[in-house]
């Protein structure tokens, strides 16, 4: 229900809503896969043993819910945020 405004939202023409999205994405993808994506700077704490990187069983769970198409879609959009003018999207 949520998740075609964070499509949208991830490529906004303001930052701070491109922030938002990419921070709501990973929020939906956690809770698809039942894991703890983040990663905390500062004193190097991860909650999660591989740090944060993802595994097959996870992605073919996401493909599970969200289907194949939508999934990959998702993930290029991500992987594009990563080189975002403003530091902020890029976390």
């Amino acid at each position: 229900l949520v998740l075609p405004a964070i499509e949208e939202g991830l490529f906004d023409d303001a930052w701070r809503i491109r922030a938002s999205s990419v921070h709501l994405l990973g929020d939906v993808l956690s809770k698809i896969t039942g894991r703890n994506w983040k990663i905390y700077s500062g004193n190097a704490t991860v909650d999660d043993l591989d740090e944060g990187t993802g595994d097959r069983s996870g992605e073919a769970k996401i493909g599970e819910v969200l289907g194949v198409e939508r999934r990959n879609k998702l993930l290029a959009a991500v992987y594009m945020l990563r080189s975002d003018a403003n530091p902020s999207v890029c976390q």
